[in-house]
Order: structure tokens, then sequence, then C-alpha cells
């Protein structure tokens, strides 16, 4: 995603999320539409064999990376800052080294 307009989606995500009580372990259903989450160009796209971006990063994902972006606002970035993982810790920015290519190119 990039800077941008609000995006009514993520809105709904963002709300379900800073809603849910710390005592409920699954948040409830929200009806909201994945297309938010999609560009509208949904044909231009990359994919690639990867890995798990936590520890032990195992290499069971295929990632698929659109060509264009989504936008979202600062505000809504803003309102990411404030999640909390399930055990009431902030949620941190996971930044991992690179790692070996394994034959990928």
């Amino acid at each position: 995603a990039k800077n941008g307009e609000t995006n009514p989606g993520f809105d709904v995500l963002l709300g379900s999320l800073l809603s849910n009580n710390s005592n409920v372990k699954y948040p409830s259903k929200y009806n909201f539409n994945l297309q938010y989450f999609l560009p509208e160009n949904t044909k231009s796209f990359f994919k690639y064999a990867g890995s798990l971006t936590t520890p032990n990063c195992q290499e069971v994902v295929n990632w698929i990376v659109m060509k264009d972006f989504i936008t979202v606002s600062n505000e809504q970035i803003d309102r990411l800052r404030f999640l909390v993982d399930g055990h009431g810790d902030e949620m941190k920015t996971v930044v991992r080294e690179v790692q070996p290519l394994k034959g990928r190119t």
C-alpha cells in the first residue's frame, strides 16, 4: 500500500481489530469486501516461492505481489500503531536479515 486516500475496507478491518476486547480470543466476524485490498488491475502481479516472515522462516510460502498499489491514509497507518497482540504487547515491525538465495535468482 502507499500513502493516499482513505481505504474504506481498511477502516472496517481496523475497526474490528481496535474494538476487540482483550478477553475475546477471536474477533467477531465482520462483513467487508476483500476487493478493497486489491488494486483495480488484478492481472499484473509477481509470484515467487519464498518463506515465512517470522522465525523459523520456513520456505513454504508462494508469495503473490501485485504490480499496482492500493492506498491507505496516514491516519489509518497511525491507527495500526495501536494494535497489540494476543498477550497485550505492542505489535512491532519484524525486520529479518536477508536470507541466502538457496538456488533462487
